[in-house]
């Protein structure tokens, strides 16, 4: 089930899988600009996607649009397509190999669960690739790491901070909203620690590690902007 905090997809599941072919298509043509990848790991609380949709609109142009993806979204795009079947790159030996060193170093999971995480991690690093996309959440910057089309972002917040906005966001009163981010917090580090031996708040991660408390959402997007120009990315 879709959490409230999570926006709905602006189009079909097909209509994505189309897009990422296109996309895929049109990044192989020679002399064609490539564009980075944004992920977003967040504590439960912060504004993940407020952030994620800041940034789509401030650097998206009429010819190169950016999206945004969720671990719902990825997980439905999973489910209707075999992504690297449909884009012939699961018969690439380089492409394999190099997608199953990385995820020997990472996963920590029982054989009945490799096949789905290496999934996940597929689908990663295939919407990822493409470029001109904000991933929130699904581990990415964990599935993705020395990737160097990939800019890596953690924002984080103080327990009260993340309190008072559910509260204000679901309508719940502290009690319950505190519930709710201690809830949710532990199980996206259980979600992170099923299949990962790093830990999601290891600031050795990210390329930057931001305090939703002190940063509007506006100024992370400005910081993050900024940052990967520096690093040569935008």
């Amino acid at each position: 089930m879709r959490s409230k905090l999570t926006p709905k997809p602006l189009k079909s599941v097909s209509d994505y899988i189309e897009d990422i072919k296109e996309s895929n298509r049109l990044r192989s043509a020679p002399g064609q600009k490539t564009y980075p990848t944004i992920t977003i790991s967040r504590e439960f609380g912060c504004g993940g996607f407020p952030l994620a949709r800041t940034i789509i609109k401030k650097l998206s142009k009429p010819d190169a649009k950016w999206e945004l993806y969720t671990r719902d979204l990825i997980n439905a795009i999973s489910d209707e397509a075999d992504l690297a079947r449909e884009l012939n790159l699961s018969g690439k030996e380089d492409t394999r190999n190099t997608l199953y060193q990385d995820l020997q170093e990472l996963l920590n999971v029982a054989p009945s669960d490799y096949t789905k995480y290496i999934n996940l991690a597929q689908n990663v690093r295939i919407i990822g690739e493409q470029g001109r996309a904000v991933i929130v959440g699904s581990g990415a910057s964990m599935l993705a790491q020395g990737e160097p089309r990939f800019f890596h972002v953690r924002i984080t917040g103080s327990f009260n901070f993340r309190v008072q906005r559910i509260a204000q966001e679901l309508g719940l009163s502290r009690y319950e909203a505190e519930k709710t981010v201690a809830a949710q917090s532990s199980e996206r580090v259980k979600f992170t620690q099923k299949f990962s031996r790093h830990k999601i708040d290891d600031p050795a991660l990210y390329h930057l590690v931001l305090r939703n408390d002190y940063y509007e959402t506006e100024g992370m997007a400005a910081v993050i902007i900024e940052a990967m120009k520096q690093s040569e990315l935008l």
